[in-house]
């Protein structure tokens, strides 16, 4: 191909070609003419290789543009087979210009950005740039600089997969499915009920934590998931945790409201209560006629009274985990928003052949 401006590239149909591209693939059509595709993907490159050899900023028009080849290009059933065919080097090269951009640019640019690292992480691609290290640093940097927080993260999933099972829970002889749409539809619904219940029974002060003392279910890992796409910290208590080890967690976390899993681990908490900052515990199974303690059915309904949304900085904590203790007083680890983004590219990057397609 011939070297063309950003204009006349725009212009000459690469936007439309590889959405034209991407619609028929989804719509079924998954026999492409290898010199189609090949085409599409030399026209993607040079876009790409173009465009930082401008040395200037996109244009609103052009950025619109890019963005949405990139999020029409996301779709998982394209992207395995897009991302196996472009070429690496351009791609870093594009990356690293991004890079300098963000957080300076719009947000279209923050936004091409996400759609970058969504791509990025399939196996198709990183097989092919297995132990660059080049790569580790850059990415790092896309994630911290333009603010790609488990939020984002999140949404990216439950639009590209909608449908497809995130959790199975296995009750008996019957598994139980919770797809994308309705495990984020679970989600908000709990992080504004979160949200209610930090109002009420947080002081002008407090830093905002919620505890979890819960077994391994469905609402935990949900519950989870709401606070770190919501901003709000949250601070994990082993389920096997005795009641003086519990007592050093509260006290030091300086959590305001508590969630626990029944009426034996509330038994723990009303020995410790007069000694803590707890305002409210959420029991997740059964009731309480303790004042204080609310059951799970009346804390969803709080979801009604709060649609809040707040900022989530990339270096504040997301949440605390602690360990058993096994070995003197508990221990918590402080994870932030970059730490927990990062940790699954650097875990993509060193086990490239684990993709979307995979189960645990």
């Amino acid at each position: 191909m011939q070297e063309k401006d950003l204009t006349r590239l725009f212009k000459e149909g690469i936007l439309d070609n590889i959405i034209s591209i991407t619609e028929k693939f989804i719509s079924g059509l998954t026999s492409f003419a290898k010199k189609d595709l090949s085409e599409e993907l030399e026209s993607f490159s040079e876009t790409l290789k173009q465009i930082p050899q401008e040395k200037k900023n996109l244009t609103e028009e052009q950025a619109n543009a890019l963005l949405r080849i990139f999020t029409a290009a996301a779709q998982p059933s394209f992207a395995k087979r897009f991302m196996g065919k472009v070429d690496k080097d351009v791609y870093f090269i594009f990356g690293e210009y991004l890079n300098s951009l963000v957080p300076k640019a719009n947000s279209k640019i923050a936004s091409i950005t996400y759609e970058y690292l969504n791509l990025f992480r399939y196996p198709s691609f990183l097989t092919r740039v297995y132990n660059e290290k080049k790569w580790e640093p850059l990415i790092h940097k896309l994630i911290f600089k333009s603010n790609y927080n488990a939020k984002i993260l999140f949404n990216q999933r439950a639009r590209d997969y909608k449908s497809k099972p995130l959790f199975k829970v296995v009750k008996g002889n019957y598994v139980a499915e919770y797809s994308w749409e309705k495990s984020a539809e679970l989600v908000k619904k709990y992080q504004q009920a979160l949200f209610s219940a930090l109002v009420k029974n947080s002081s002008a002060d407090n830093n905002s934590k919620i505890a979890f003392l819960l077994d391994n279910c469905i609402e935990m890992a949900l519950l989870d998931l709401a606070c770190l796409t919501g901003g709000i910290v949250n601070v994990m208590i082993p389920a096997n945790s005795v009641t003086e080890h519990i007592r050093f967690i509260l006290k030091q976390s300086e959590a305001s409201v508590l969630i626990v899993h029944d009426e034996k681990q509330l038994s723990k908490i009303k020995s410790l209560k007069n000694e803590l900052q707890l305002k409210k515990v959420i029991l997740l199974k059964g009731n309480s006629s303790e004042e204080w303690v609310t059951n799970f059915a009346h804390f969803l309904s709080l979801a009604k009274e709060n649609n809040v949304e707040q900022d989530i900085e990339m270096d504040a904590i997301a949440t605390i985990m602690y360990t058993s203790g096994t070995t003197g007083e508990p221990k918590g680890i402080m994870f932030s928003q970059t730490n927990i983004i990062y940790k699954r590219f650097c875990r993509a990057m060193a086990i490239p052949e684990i993709g979307d397609e995979d189960r645990f």
